[in-house]
């Protein structure tokens, strides 16, 4: 093909998509180790700047292969980046200004859609039997990239049930079990600066 890569065993075709037998994840390697480094960044906010070599470890990440994913976010702004003794990373922005397709842009393009059946020709002038409904699922995906921050994924918590929702709710009210502990009081505040 000319333009692709092996990392970690795997081959990186062009505009970010991994071939692995028949399937076809949605992100690069790149794509993920960039989202797993910026995410842990984002949780990590009190250690920063936080040297390379540290995300490298803590966030499961080949050290010398983030070394270039962390220079493209900084030059791409969604990173800032420090040199000496007390340097490394740090977020630009703030995660929840940050969105998915902002640290995904450098990596992934955002118009570059592939055939999820490897058809080099597909396109709308093109198209495979399935790239109607193939390119309503591409374009899903994008949404999802321009309107999710990185604080959406790195401190969502899990969502209840409408019946679960009303029953913490009744416990409240009540005075009983469901009151929050002063670290949910805690973690609430922060959440609403």
């Amino acid at each position: 093909m000319g333009q692709e890569m092996v990392v970690d065993g795997e081959m990186i075709l062009p505009y970010g998509y991994i071939q692995v037998g028949f399937k076809t994840r949605m992100l690069s390697k790149t794509g993920e180790y960039a989202m797993r480094a910026v995410i842990h960044l984002a949780q990590h906010p009190d250690q920063w700047p936080m040297p390379g070599g540290r995300i490298a470890q803590e966030a499961g990440i080949p050290a010398k292969y983030l070394a270039k994913v962390l220079g493209d976010l900084v030059r791409a702004g969604v990173l800032s980046s420090s040199r000496g003794k007390l340097g490394g990373f740090a977020m630009a922005r703030s995660p929840k200004r940050t969105r998915l397709i902002d640290v995904l842009g450098p990596f992934e393009p955002p118009d570059a859609r592939r055939c999820p059946f490897g058809n080099r020709e597909c396109s709308d002038e093109n198209p495979c039997l399935a790239h109607h409904r193939w390119k309503k699922v591409a374009a899903g995906e994008q949404d999802f990239f321009r309107k999710t921050s990185i604080y959406d994924v790195s401190f969502a918590s899990p969502t209840r049930t409408k019946r679960q929702r009303k029953n913490v709710i009744a416990k409240r009210k009540s005075g009983g079990v469901g009151r929050l502990t002063s670290k949910q009081r805690v973690h609430r505040q922060k959440k609403n600066h």
